[in-house]
């Protein structure tokens, strides 16, 4: 097969459905009758398999959950999970986020990278493979998900409905070479009723808008008191990696008691910023448990409301091998008793795929051959949809030396990126076929 010649033939297909993806506005919107995630999710998922019904593939929609496109034959079932949905495009944009515009040979748009560029480029190399060998001993299966961003209720679905799990795969939601490790994730939230005299100072304070993003705004009131209102500024990032942003939150918490304002439930607050707000590894608290492959513990105070009824913070807490869920549990058990409830909103497990896979293997010759690059291993504190499928990883479509403004303003990739992708996507399933 002229790997080099059927990305060719098929490029100018796959920019084209991928600007029609980009128009799609996906982003989660309110569920109502067919549309569980909103009315845009949904759009996206049935132009994607209506287009994939288009070229010939067998498909499914599951209830609006999630649907797939599949090819080939045989028991075996190679399985790549992707997701239509996208977080809002927020501002700062150069160009319309939902125009697909070109420029300089650069595609723009919300969700081109994350992750509508990967379903265009999966799409077209099925289709080129099934073209080019007139039996495929193997089925292959793109799984289109609609609600990766935010909360990957689509896959627990797929799973739930009793779909077939892969018997290998990846998915292209991440970066190159190859990205075997996802720290274990929990959001956990934190809340204590209090009583106070409105007659006296006390603290109203509201930051943050997701435990999983580091917060970029921060307001406090000492009613009552000499300071009327406070406001910090932050720096917004994944919490996945809260050390390169600035929290907001945790400003504000540590100036209200650098400078001992005077108010009511004061030491529930110094307890906040004691334990939650020194740090971006949970060294305070007694819970950052370094491995040579995971790194450091990381915690993201990603919410606080304090008003004249509680005071509650939601935490993103992401973790590697030397800790499990209980430990860190305990630790705010101990650390925030006298009427503090702890509550687990979400948690997934650590997931590690073992250098030694075979799979995994296979990928980074395919990477090595096309780039010339030597592939190796990641561990990254993000999730993708692999961690829900045992001995699946994340392959692709991000290089390391390109920024491309995902989940930022400007979100873009360049069309010979798409290309070499295209490359390294049908030379990973030729090896995976022969397997």
């Amino acid at each position: 097969m002229d790997i080099s010649r059927s990305v060719d033939n098929s490029l100018n297909r796959t920019i084209e459905f991928l600007k029609e993806l980009i128009k799609i506005d996906s982003q989660q919107g309110e569920p109502i009758s067919q549309c569980p995630f909103g009315i845009g999710p949904k759009k996206s998922l049935d132009k994607t398999l209506d287009y994939c019904a288009s070229l010939g593939f067998s498909v499914k929609n599951i209830d609006n959950y999630i649907g797939y496109a599949e090819i080939g034959e045989g028991e075996e079932l190679i399985g790549i999970p992707m997701h239509l949905d996208i977080v809002p495009p927020g501002e700062g944009w150069s160009v319309d986020p939902f125009s697909g515009a070109v420029i300089d040979n650069i595609i723009y748009g919300r969700g081109v990278i994350d992750n509508k560029g990967a379903v265009s480029m999966l799409i077209h190399v099925l289709k080129n493979i099934e073209d080019m060998y007139p039996t495929i001993n193997k089925r292959i299966r793109l799984i289109f998900g609609t609600n990766e961003e935010t909360g990957m209720e689509c896959i627990k679905y797929y799973l739930d409905k009793g779909e077939e799990i892969p018997s290998m795969g990846f998915t292209p939601d991440a970066i190159y070479p190859v990205v075997n490790g996802e720290k274990g994730r929990v959001h956990i939230k934190i809340e204590k009723d209090i009583k106070i005299d409105k007659s006296k100072p006390y603290i109203i304070a509201r930051g943050g808008t997701k435990e999983n993003v580091v917060p970029s705004n921060c307001t406090a009131k000492i009613i009552n008191g000499i300071i009327s209102e406070l406001t910090t500024k932050g720096v917004a990032v994944h919490a996945s990696n809260p050390e390169k942003g600035e929290n907001a939150i945790s400003k504000m918490v540590i100036k209200i008691v650098e400078d001992n304002m005077d108010f009511q439930h004061r030491e529930d607050i110094e307890l906040v910023s004691k334990y939650l707000c020194s740090d971006y590894y949970g060294d305070a608290l007694g819970i950052n448990q370094y491995d040579e492959v995971f790194k450091n513990t990381t915690l993201n105070l990603g919410i606080l409301k304090v008003n004249e009824e509680k005071i509650v913070c939601e935490l993103d807490i992401r973790y590697g091998k030397n800790i499990v869920l209980n430990n860190i549990i305990d630790r705010f058990k101990k650390v925030f008793c006298n009427g503090w409830k702890i509550e687990v909103i979400a948690h997934k497990d650590l997931h590690y795929v073992d250098e030694s896979n075979l799979v995994l293997k296979k990928l980074l010759e395919a990477y090595e051959e096309v780039t010339d690059e030597n592939g190796y291993t990641i561990a990254m504190g993000g999730g993708t949809y692999a961690s829900w499928f045992k001995d699946m990883v994340a392959f692709g479509p991000k290089f390391l030396t390109y920024k491309t403004g995902g989940h930022g303003a400007d979100e873009r990739v360049p069309i010979e990126h798409i290309r070499k992708n295209m490359e390294i996507y049908t030379l990973a399933l030729i090896k995976l076929l022969e397997l």
